[in-house]
């Protein structure tokens, strides 16, 4: 599938983010990762995180589709989410996973999370 394709798949998943239509939203987000951009998995994500504030609003799911396809920032947004919501276990897991494909983003960021947390106890 072409570039101009996969662009207006997500285009059509904005689209129909914008309007309600989520499952429509997301049909079209994982045409457009099954062609190779995982852009649209993301942008809805990050929507949706945005819009629901601590429970994600469903964002994760959608992050965890994008960091299956290799996306590194839906795995760091990933390790963010966990660590945010106290699935200290699971944030180190993910964050173990980004290194071994060769990616430290995640760690550090996970180490930087904690060291805040260390220094403005509640």
């Amino acid at each position: 599938m072409d570039r101009v394709r996969t662009r207006a798949l997500q285009e059509i998943a904005l689209l129909r983010e914008e309007t309600g239509d989520r499952d429509g939203a997301e049909r079209a987000a994982r045409q457009a990762a099954e062609a190779g951009s995982t852009e649209a998995l993301v942008e809805l994500a990050y929507r949706r995180e945005d819009a629901a504030g601590s429970d994600g609003g469903g964002a994760d799911e959608l992050y965890e589709e994008a960091a299956a396809e290799g996306d590194p920032h839906a795995l760091r947004r990933l390790v963010r989410m966990r660590e945010e919501i106290g699935d200290h276990e699971e944030a180190d897991r993910l964050a173990q996973q980004a290194a071994d494909a060769g990616d430290t983003e995640p760690r550090k960021l996970l180490d930087g999370l904690r060291a805040e947390r260390e220094d403005f106890p509640g």
